[in-house]
């Protein structure tokens, strides 16, 4: 059993994605300060020859008090704003470095190719490509050294937006019931308030705000995907860029979003007539410190898998209207051209243990899917396995199982499914990113695509030419061309040619894991809503047994599944 907590709960850390890294960014320590004014304030930016860059610029009123877990306001004009030094701000998570509740900023970069003391010319003015990052919607920050935006806008041309949201309990807490609202969804509108703040400034530093592509990736791309289905997005942005979108993950119905609140509230102990009260005047650092029980709540009725994104988004009918995959299946999303994506190794880990237990496989297995989808991919998985009868590691299979079922397959069929619905020709994009070679690991081609690579090879600076002549000729132009790279032929599911990304070049192919996608999609967990794997929540079960639609019971250990989420909490935070 501890063998099997400790496997299970690696693979939590791997999926949850990427680390946090408070590093400062080098910058010119002698810019010049440039002035561009926006409906948030004045701001004093710094300018060098690379680009001008606007740090940390507010653009809502700070979530506090009455205004924590509510949808963020608009700021008034805060009069002159010093945004020239680089400031590492994030929202409330639980991780070594400091977080403050009034963290909805965005950073601007501008080419310094354009002179922001005089207005820019409509005709002159760049696409604009606006960062949504990931960790799960439980953890990051625009300001992450690597989503620092200089190299990028100079390389693309492009204007560079990345923008904090709120997260967990702050950003994904909702309450819909006995007159007691929450409204929730807080950190997709706080993304879609900076959207709006797009639209409102960016002409002001040079942007075209008829050419904004929103591009994120892990639950950042899962975000991107909100907005291509939300009705309230769909006059925000143009374009989207999707990488390593865990589409496999649902959104919360309205009844499981108000049993994960109510079990928030009774573990912070917010209960009785003042319990929203209470949870406005709760510190911070208590409700941060609910989240291993909330994780477990989680985990007891959504396995495994289910805990990674604890606090996650919830079906409102407004914002959100169904489930996202369930959209754009009807065609009821926001047609815009899209690029689609993930990489070769997402379910690897350097942290992974070799282990030689067929028995361990399928417990693992069974603890992480939960025991109805298991037995399938027990059976499917281990046709895969050559030499069973020597000492044979099952590590592969696993890290191909979970990186093929949450990422790569549901890429495809999301693909498939803009493709068939889409009212605009040539307008899907997908791509398979192979580099580092057989180490493709998820969120490692963000440095590539912002071109932040820490002392890059070669080869290195090939990947990140690669990415910048496909994102960027995209932002321009809604089609991913390079002059130097292959030609990447739009998406069809009659074809099911991608992009594959390696060096020295890109090639397509034709396709890719066909059969084990096949395979996912004959499950029925992407799109059949009503499959008997679905696990329903009740928090009046006993907190060590998980009741199926189908009325099976299974019993977990409490004390096992919360120790397995400490560890998971503390590994990838400490």
């Amino acid at each position: 059993m501890k063998s099997l907590i400790c496997f299970a709960a690696v693979l939590l850390i791997k999926l949850l994605g990427f680390r946090v890294l408070a590093q400062t960014p080098v910058v010119n320590r002698q810019p010049t300060s440039i002035l561009v004014n926006t409906t948030s304030g004045l701001l004093i930016g710094s300018s060098t020859a690379e680009a001008h860059a606007f740090y940390a610029v507010p653009f809502a009123q700070p979530p506090i008090g009455s205004l924590r877990f509510r949808s963020p306001l608009p700021v008034s004009h805060l009069g002159l704003i010093d945004a020239s030094e680089y400031k590492f701000v994030q929202c409330p998570q639980i991780n070594r470095g400091n977080y403050t509740e009034d963290c909805l900023v965005l950073n601007v970069f501008v080419p310094s190719t354009l002179n922001l003391d005089t207005a820019i010319a409509p005709e002159d003015r760049l696409p604009v490509m606006v960062w949504i990052y990931g960790g799960a919607f439980l953890t990051g920050s625009s300001t992450n050294f690597f989503y620092y935006g200089k190299p990028l806008c100079n390389r693309t041309n492009t204007v560079i937006v990345t923008v904090n949201y709120r997260l967990g309990a702050f950003g994904f807490l909702s309450l819909n019931e006995g007159g007691v609202v929450l409204e929730g969804n807080q950190g997709i509108r706080d993304q879609q308030l900076a959207l709006t703040w797009v639209q409102d400034n960016i002409a002001n530093f040079g942007g075209d705000k008829d050419k904004v592509t929103i591009f994120g990736e892990s639950a950042g791309a899962q975000s991107v995907v909100i907005h291509l289905v939300s009705p309230t997005s769909e006059s925000l942005f143009h374009r989207a860029i999707i990488q390593s979108s865990p589409a496999f993950y649902q959104c919360y119905t309205n009844t499981e979003a108000n049993e994960l609140t109510r079990f928030l509230l009774q573990t912070i102990n917010c209960t009785g007539t003042q319990e929203i009260q209470c949870l406005l005047e709760k510190d911070a650092d208590d409700i941060l410190a609910a989240y291993p029980a909330v994780v477990n709540f989680i985990g007891q009725r959504k396995y495994g898998v289910g805990a990674v994104e604890t606090f996650r988004p919830y079906i409102d009918e407004v914002l959100i209207p169904d489930q996202p995959l369930k959209l754009f299946q009807t065609g009821n999303w926001n047609n815009k051209a899209i690029i689609i994506g993930a990489n070769t190794e997402e379910g690897q880990s350097e942290s992974y243990q070799q282990f030689h237990d067929f028995e361990l496989f399928k417990a693992t297995t069974t603890y992480f899917f939960g025991p109805k989808l298991a037995p399938s991919l027990i059976r499917e998985y281990s046709k895969l396995a050559v030499n069973v009868s020597e000492v044979y590691d099952y590590t592969k299979l696993m890290e191909d199982m979970t990186g093929d079922g949450i990422f790569v397959c549901p890429t495809r069929t999301l693909a498939r499914l803009a493709y068939e619905t889409t009212n605009i020709p040539d307008s899907v994009f997908l791509y398979s990113n192979a580099y580092p070679p057989n180490a493709s690991t998820h969120a490692v081609e963000i440095p590539y695509v912002f071109r932040t690579v820490p002392n890059p090879t070669a080869d290195d600076n090939i990947i990140m030419n690669i990415f910048s002549d496909y994102w960027g000729s995209f932002a321009h132009n809604g089609v991913p061309q390079s002059n130097t790279f292959a030609t990447w032929p739009a998406y069809a599911s009659t074809a099911d040619e991608l992009l594959r990304i390696k060096v020295p070049n890109t090639t397509v192919l034709t396709g890719h894991k066909s059969e084990i996608c096949d395979f996912w999609d004959s499950l029925g967990i992407y799109i059949n809503l009503t499959t008997d794997a679905t696990v329903e929540m009740t928090t009046s079960n006993d907190v060590g047994i998980i009741v199926t639609t189908n009325g099976v019971c299974v019993q977990r250990k409490p004390l096992a599944m919360l120790f397995a989420c400490l560890l998971l909490i503390f590994t990838i935070f400490y």
